[in-house]
């Protein structure tokens, strides 16, 4: 275990809050559209999916719901790196 070693894992902790962030705010952003698409549709009950009404809320949220997998996929590679580190700092 060397300070380098530590220090190197402390910033891919630090990193991986900041990507872990950046997740739920990607999520907060998409939710905030199927809820603007539900208000605008008028339509509160569950979505089955693949019907008509799904489609049209994947259609409207598409930017989001990409951003979102962006987001999570970068979250997870972030903890991998963090983990990586701390392991080797053990």
């Amino acid at each position: 275990m060397t300070t380098t070693n530590l220090s190197i894992a402390g910033l891919k902790a630090v990193e991986y809050k900041q990507f872990h962030d950046a997740r739920k705010a990607a999520n907060a952003a998409y939710q905030e559209a199927c809820s603007t698409w539900r208000h605008r549709n008028s339509f509160y009950e569950d979505i089955e999916r693949d019907s008509k009404e799904w489609k049209a809320l994947m259609k409207f949220t598409a930017t989001e719901y990409q951003a979102l997998v962006k987001a999570k996929a970068a979250e997870r590679n972030a903890r991998e790196r963090m983990f990586r580190a701390c392991r080797k700092a053990a």
